[in-house]
């Protein structure tokens, strides 16, 4: 025991393990490469599970598929980020899917990204192109990407436009109603940046001053025996 301990170096001792328990770390909330037909952990609508490549696939007749219960709150997330591969099958003419949000069941859901394929049709040939133009990044996409081209999808979302909730939903979805066509995905992660909360750090440190108080005493209460 360090008798020769100040109130101000304890106080200092405290507060530096309440900031090095609050420092944000990276949390897992979905990481899926779909090796395995893992559709039933998920809430979805004309999606299905492709075994050879591995990938799932949502249609473009009302398809989506949802992810339930982020669990931002609880997290304390300053932000989420989504990532995927992704692919359009040919014949897409006009198809559109959407990355939405919600902040909890009874919110609308917000459009985060829109993933659409333009088409050029020419008789019965297959000749239009994915718009990437309002995708903010898309990563390792080339400029006229095409049907059957492999793309990377990777954005941070911040809170402000966004309630960050612990029960917010993020779905991709389909706004076609036509068509049995599908837009391929595979490589899914989700994953926040987290901190404990504030009623987490405030515990902390009420456990950290009141043992500084304990030991205080403690040393108080020694002093007179071993005095001269």
């Amino acid at each position: 025991m360090n008798r020769n301990a100040t109130p101000l170096s304890i106080l200092v001792t405290v507060i530096a393990a309440v900031m090095i328990a609050g420092s944000a770390h990276a949390a897992i909330i979905v990481s899926d490469d779909f090796s395995t037909n893992t559709l039933s952990s998920y809430t979805t609508a004309n999606t299905v599970y492709n075994a050879t490549p591995k990938t799932i696939g949502v249609a473009r007749t009302s398809g989506s598929f949802r992810i339930d219960n982020l669990g931002l709150a609880t997290l304390g997330a300053t932000d989420f980020t989504v990532a995927f591969d992704f692919t359009f099958g040919s014949s897409m003419f006009g198809s559109s899917f959407q990355l939405q949000y919600r902040a909890n069941d009874a919110a609308a859901w917000q459009t985060l990204e829109t993933f659409a394929y333009n088409s050029n049709r020419a008789g019965n040939n297959d000749s239009g192109t994915v718009d990437t133009s309002n995708l903010a990044p898309l990563n390792g996409v080339s400029s006229t990407p095409t049907a059957y081209t492999a793309h990377t999808y990777s954005h941070t979302f911040l809170p402000g436009p966004l309630t960050f909730e612990n029960g917010s939903d993020l779905r991709i979805a389909s706004s076609v109603t036509s068509g049995n066509k599908y837009m391929y995905i595979d490589n899914l992660s989700v994953t926040a940046t987290a901190i404990p909360e504030p009623a987490t750090l405030a515990l902390l440190g009420l456990g950290g001053l009141w043992m500084s108080v304990r030991r205080r005493r403690g040393i108080s209460e020694l002093e007179p025996r071993f005095s001269m």
